[in-house]
């Protein structure tokens, strides 16, 4: 009895030692370079990124996005005629509702090229191929 009262009444002694015992066998061993070294921190967009280019859908994201951003990019002005088909390769399809409408947009190419580009924050297309549609 005298000796777990005299514990408890606070043998600092004893009680410094225990829990320093078992301090070192729970946690791991670590050397000062693990403790001092930083792990580098990433935002969620580039941790998002790098997880869809690991399972290969970064693409086709950036793609559907492109697709998204052609009536932005052409205006009110010409996106009623026209619409973004498919990028096959790095090849933007667009239909256009006149020949003369895709000889007018084909001279704009590269400046809708970067526009497009510029949009999605990516390289995803390096060049556009204009159609006409048939109407009955």
């Amino acid at each position: 009895m005298e000796t777990s009262r005299k514990f408890l009444t606070g043998n600092k002694g004893c009680l410094h030692a225990i829990s320093r015992v078992c301090l070192k066998q729970s946690l791991p061993k670590h050397s000062k370079e693990s403790i001092m070294e930083r792990r580098k921190s990433q935002s969620v967009t580039d941790v998002t990124r790098h997880f869809l280019r690991e399972i290969g859908l970064e693409t086709p994201l950036l793609q559907h996005r492109l697709l998204q951003a052609w009536p932005k990019v052409v205006g009110d002005t010409y996106a009623p005629h026209t619409k973004a088909l498919e990028i096959r390769d790095t090849t933007l399809h667009v239909a256009a509702d006149s020949p003369s409408l895709c000889s007018f947009l084909a001279m704009h190419r590269s400046a809708l090229v970067a526009q497009l580009n510029h949009d999605v924050e990516a390289f995803v297309i390096s060049d556009i191929r204009f159609f006409p549609t048939l109407h009955n």
